[in-house]
């Protein structure tokens, strides 16, 4: 396009030179040139002009430079309002939306570049599979664009990480064990399996967002989840088991750098404590403000520090919050626009850790209906972090990635069990629309089920779980699916009988679950504003925070961080083995 313009100067320029008035010189008559010789004109009526053909027309009247001009720049101007016109759709086959394309040639600034690190906890490959399906679109999903490469998640105890030991690979870029938040083993032990009762190995590792605190960030956290649950710890807490969550909550508090906002659940850590300590109280007292409902309105004036516990252990899941019944809380996509506006007005750069830990939940529970819009959900969020890197501040990295799977979820089924193949079940079939019917959480259908006999499980009759399914949608229940949540509040464990629920709601659809637990498989990762040159391809998961770290001079100060902190492992509390 820049060089079209420019030849389109040049040629108006030649074009102009040559149309300026130009007076031939003039010579006195030569004496010995013979005389010139008079043209016989055809005859022609009076006032009858001789004709003239094309050709001397274009060399006498136009003359042939002009006529070639001419035409060149009319060639010129058609090609340059084709581009301009098809500017847009040439934007979305090379960049993907033409807001990438306005920040593609930008000079970007590593100095004051602000970072945005979401963690999708649960999101596997084949989850995104079915929530398109369930969508019912052809289009990509706004995660899609991003699209950067795949990335392996590891753990040093098992061939399958859970939260504690994929958060610590994404934040410190070191390989952790299952169980441990933020802290890494020495190397001593190949496995944490073989740590003795009470020796304190394991140590600390600095994370990127601890690092970037440290270098004046301003600092913000916003999760779906309990705040000492899941993958954010890892970033701000170092603990030896993900059990001890009163202290990891304790930590938040003593951190010796401030995280200026955060928003998220699991009140019940720093208000309801064993230890009868009021963290909410002590945070106030250092200086925080806080609120116990999200109100848009009323966080406008309010000044960082700021302190969200919207409850007492994770949010609502988006199910539940869209059909009503949920005050005080607000969507992923809501929490972060506001964390975004907060963190943007302060000068400086900022580091915001985003964790999506509902769909990981929603996964747990075998709810494929709340795992799809905690999908969707997040897709609502990246259109929002996308909207504010192109729009507002476009000297931003953001960077998507997933630290461990759950569930091992698959769209189609034919092995729901005996009591399935007797109901005539289709095999190798999905039904989206009994998945649609579904207006609650597994977990409201559980509440519900345990408030109608107050906590008395064998008093679970067919009449209170038909009551219970249908305040959530699903009234046309099958003999055998009530006896399978039956069967399951016989169980001494909430979690197996939560799980029954879950079952029968993803078995309408005909969608099946592997287990109740974690699984391993390779996952999507995901990279919008900036682009570090190596971040793409296959890669760890230790390798993304590392090569961002590396990238943005972030690197030396996590290894020395991570110095510091090992001096401070001996005040860890005992190891203790990761639940099965």
């Amino acid at each position: 396009l820049g060089l079209l313009v420019w030849c389109l100067c040049a040629a108006s320029l030649v074009l102009f030179c040559d149309l300026v008035p130009r007076t031939p010189p003039s010579f006195p008559p030569n004496p010995f040139s013979p005389p010139e010789k008079k043209r016989s004109l055809p005859k022609m009526f009076p006032g009858e002009r001789p004709p003239e053909k094309l050709s001397s027309i274009i060399m006498n009247k136009v003359g042939c430079r002009k006529f070639f001009l001419y035409f060149f720049l009319v060639i010129l101007i058609a090609v340059l309002f084709v581009l301009l016109v098809t500017r847009p759709l040439i934007c979305i086959v090379a960049y993907g939306t033409e807001d990438d394309y306005r920040t593609s040639y930008k000079t970007y600034d590593k100095s004051s570049m602000n970072i945005i690190y979401v963690v999708t906890e649960g999101l596997s490959p084949s989850s995104s599979t079915f929530a398109r399906l369930l969508l019912g679109k052809d289009y990509p999903l706004p995660l899609d664009d991003g699209f950067a490469g795949i990335t392996k998640t590891l753990s040093r105890s098992s061939g399958i990480p859970d939260a504690a030991a994929g958060s610590t690979a994404l934040s410190c870029g070191l390989l952790g064990y299952n169980g441990g938040v933020g802290v890494i083993l020495d190397s001593k032990n190949s496995s944490p399996l073989n740590i003795p009762d009470g020796v304190n190995d394991p140590e600390p590792c600095a994370s990127i967002f601890e690092a970037s605190i440290s270098l004046n960030y301003t600092a913000g956290i916003v999760t779906t989840g309990s705040l000492t649950q899941g993958s954010a710890p890892s970033f701000f807490a170092h603990m030896t088991s993900s059990v001890y969550e009163e202290k990891i909550a304790t930590q938040l508090l003593e951190r010796t750098g401030p995280i200026d906002l955060i928003f998220g659940g699991g009140r019940s850590k720093f208000n309801q404590r064993l230890d009868r300590r009021d963290l909410i109280s002590e945070m106030k007292a250092v200086g925080y403000n806080y609120i116990d409902s999200f109100n848009e309105d009323d966080l406008k004036d309010m000044p960082l520090p700021l302190l969200g516990l919207f409850a007492d252990d994770h949010l609502a899941y988006a199910i539940d919050r869209r059909n009503g019944g949920v005050e005080g809380q607000a969507s992923l996509s809501e929490m972060v626009q506001v964390a975004l506006d907060k963190l943007h007005d302060v000068d400086g750069r900022f580091f915001l850790l985003v964790d999506a830990r509902n769909i990981a939940a929603a996964a747990h529970n075998h709810d494929a209906t709340a795992h799809y819009y905690e999908i969707m959900e997040l897709q609502d969020t990246v259109e929002t972090i996308r909207n504010f890197v192109t729009k507002k501040d476009f000297n931003t990295v953001v960077v998507v990635a997933t630290d461990h799977n759950v569930g091992g979820l698959s769209v189609g089924s034919d092995d729901h069990s005996q009591d399935a193949e007797e109901a005539d079940i289709p095999r190798s079939m999905w039904s989206p629309k009994e998945l649609f019917k579904q207006t609650r959480s597994a977990e409201f259908i559980f509440n519900s089920i345990i408030s109608s006999v107050n906590g008395v499980k064998f008093n679970i009759t067919e009449d209170v779980v038909r009551e219970a399914f249908a305040l959530a949608g699903v009234e046309d229940l099958r003999a055998f699916e009530i006896d399978h949540v039956r069967n399951g509040f016989s169980n001494a464990d909430e979690a197996v009988a939560l799980l029954y629920v879950g079952d029968v709601l993803s078995w309408r659809g005909q969608v099946s679950w592997s287990t109740l637990g974690n699984v391993n498989s390779d996952s999507f990762f995901y990279n919008f504003g900036y682009r570090p040159a190596d971040l793409s391809g296959v890669l760890s998961a230790v390798d993304v925070p590392r090569i961002l770290a590396h990238d943005l001079g972030i690197w030396s100060r996590m290894n020395s961080l991570t110095s510091s902190l090992t001096k401070q492992s001996a005040d860890l509390p005992p190891y203790l083995p990761p639940k099965i």
